[in-house]
């Protein structure tokens, strides 16, 4: 009955252990995140970015080797990323430490509004002196 009770217990530890290391698995590679920048660090190289339907913003850290680019590619720098701007970001994670390998730069959706101006001119029929 010991041995029964022994062998299921190292059962129940190696397929805790197996699923544990599938989980870290799954988070090692590259992932990708959308969001909009809620805060900008350059002093710690760090951003936070915010998405709809996640409960917290995330902190990812960047290096000189982090990619800053735009839609089409083309290189825009870290100074492109400020709060409001939203971004697809590309990173691993380092001994539970996001590392960005490249940020996307989103266009900023902007909205126009122009105003009317309508002048109404009201004209007042006046009594005349008839001779």
């Amino acid at each position: 009955m010991k041995k029964l009770i022994l062998s299921s217990i190292a059962a129940l530890i190696a397929a805790t252990t197996l699923a544990v290391a599938q989980t870290a698995a799954v988070t090692t590679g590259v992932q990708t995140y959308s969001g909009d920048i809620v805060g900008v660090s350059p002093a710690g190289s760090t951003f936070t970015v915010t998405s709809t339907g996640e409960a917290a913003p995330v902190s990812y850290s960047y290096t000189k080797e982090t990619h800053f680019v735009d839609t089409s590619g083309n290189d825009v720098g870290v100074t492109a990323i400020r709060e409001h701007t939203p971004v697809q970001i590309q990173y691993t994670v380092d001994n539970g430490i996001r590392r960005v390998d490249r940020v996307i730069v989103q266009p900023v959706a902007t909205t126009t509004t122009t105003t009317e101006e309508t002048t109404t001119r009201t004209e007042h029929e006046h009594d005349h002196d008839h001779d």
